[in-house]
């Protein structure tokens, strides 16, 4: 186990979930993604919102729920599909 905090292991887990628009988002310049909201509902269940941008604007939200199952931290999304981007 590392030394990584428990909020340090869920923003993790969620950059790993949303990888294809972390990466995409770098590769654009334009584009920019990042975890907006991250709360505490209770030790083991915290609520996040990921949103994607254009500039100022946002483009997409995306909810979900992280909880812990033993040592892991599992993404549970609000929505059907894990978004993707493509050229």
């Amino acid at each position: 186990m590392t030394d990584d905090t428990a909020e340090e292991q869920i923003e993790d887990a969620i950059r790993d979930h949303y990888s294809a628009l972390f990466v995409y988002a770098q590769a654009n310049g334009d584009r920019g993604v990042r975890i907006s909201s991250l709360e505490a509902v209770t030790d083991q269940d915290y609520e996040y919102e990921v949103v994607e941008q254009v500039g100022d604007a946002i483009d997409q939200s995306y909810t979900g729920t992280v909880v812990q199952e033993g040592t892991e931290w599992v993404v549970e999304p609000d929505h059907e599909e894990t978004p993707t981007r493509e050229d």
